[in-house]
């Protein structure tokens, strides 16, 4: 029987995952299981056929520790694979129950984060594992606990897995808001012919906005980017870590007003309008007005889903001359210019575009009152492990 309190190093052995380089995957074999996978079982594995260390091999069941970047702990459950480097399979040593050392690691993880060693990818070390310790009930009450909190968790989770679904359906329902609101009309691919008010155009976008290739002549503006989710914002903003060419003399300027295109990810909805005056890659597009339709009302449009489908056909129209190429299809300004804009008048553009920021506004202030209950439910769910392993919620009788 281990006593009580021990250090998580003797509770378990840890086995730190395989080292992997790029060039070692292979088209077949079995899984390897980054963080990310651990944590998203959407994310896609890559795979390898070679030898490994039995060690490393997951089965269902196994405990999977993540100790660098995002801490976490989790039962397998989806198969042979292998485990990568930054995962520790955990092993429990005799006298400690699987399911309950599982509970015991999250409710260390608040005090191993405040633990964390490193700057660009933080993580904990061994020495850690030795000085924070839990206190260890005997084994029934182990099981005890684990059952309880088995039980009590899936609760919190189901709730929480039913507003972050609502969170989604709320977010994926914009585009169709902007539709009702800009069209006036329930989007499909009849919006692009649907019968809009007296007074309205329809216009081919070659007709409303001209590209601008204007160049920095020394990359002194500042560096911006295309969010599928913010329109045009700062690179800084984003929070991006990636390594950029030494300099950006030579990279686009968009300026204040105009209306700013990634043409590879365009059918994503990846565009918007340029907040301020600064540089993007020389592989987007740069668009401005010539008088008729606003760049803002255009960004919008351009966003709901029947011009997105429209978009994503010209771009497979001429994705067939990329196939088997590295580059993926982009959306060229000569097919972009095809297609055919609704244009209010002026007055109505604004009056619209003023009718979807409240209707948008509406969404964000429910998606946030959920996304904050979900917070709270977290923070509850973190708070109902800890006070379980520590002995404060005598589970016999909450059961």
């Amino acid at each position: 029987m281990i006593a009580s309190p021990t250090p998580l190093a003797r509770l378990a052995t840890y086995i730190n995952g395989r080292p992997f380089k790029p060039e070692d995957f292979t088209p077949d074999g079995l899984p390897v299981v980054r963080i990310k996978q651990l944590l998203d079982p959407e994310e896609q594995c890559d795979m390898y056929n070679g030898p490994v260390e039995s060690s490393v091999i997951l089965r269902d069941g196994d405990l999977v520790f993540s100790w660098s970047g995002s801490l976490a702990v989790r039962r397998w459950d989806r198969g042979k694979a292998i485990l990568n480097q930054h995962l520790f399979r955990v092993i429990e040593e005799p006298g400690v129950d699987r399911s309950w050392l599982r509970w015991g690691l999250e409710s260390a993880i608040g005090t191993l984060q405040g633990a964390m060693h490193g700057s660009a990818m933080t993580h904990i070390t061994r020495r850690v594992l030795k000085d924070v310790m839990l206190s260890v009930p005997s084994l029934d009450r182990q099981r005890s606990v684990a059952r309880y909190l088995d039980r009590e968790t899936a609760r919190i989770d189901a709730l929480i897995d039913k507003k972050r679904s609502l969170v989604a359906a709320l977010l994926e329902a914009q585009p169709v808001v902007a539709s009702i609101t800009l069209l006036r009309t329930i989007d499909g691919p009849g919006a692009l012919h649907a019968r809009f008010p007296d007074g309205w155009k329809r216009v081919p976008f070659r007709w409303l906005f001209e590209e601008i290739d204007e160049r920095s002549d020394d990359g002194s503006e500042e560096l911006m980017s295309v969010s599928q989710t913010r329109g045009v914002i700062a690179q800084s903003e984003l929070g991006d870590r990636h390594q950029y060419a030494e300099t950006l003399a030579g990279y686009k300027i968009c300026r204040k007003g105009d209306l700013v295109i990634n043409r590879m990810w365009v059918y994503y909805g990846a565009l918007g309008v340029a907040p301020s005056t600064g540089l993007v890659s020389p592989d987007y597009s740069v668009f401005r007005t010539r008088g008729g339709l606003s760049a803002d009302f255009a960004a919008q449009i351009l966003r709901t889903p029947a011009y997105v489908g429209e978009m994503t056909r010209l771009v497979k129209g001429v994705g067939a001359a990329f196939q088997g190429a590295v580059r993926k299809p982009r959306l060229h300004p000569r097919e972009l210019g095809q297609i055919v804009m609704p244009v209010p008048p002026p007055g109505e553009q604004q009056e619209l575009l003023r009718e979807l920021r409240e209707r948008t506004q509406a969404v964000r202030k429910r998606v946030g009152l959920v996304e904050r209950s979900v917070a709270l439910l977290l923070e509850k769910r973190q708070a109902l492990i800890a006070q379980a392993i520590s002995g404060q919620i005598n589970v016999t009788e909450a059961a």
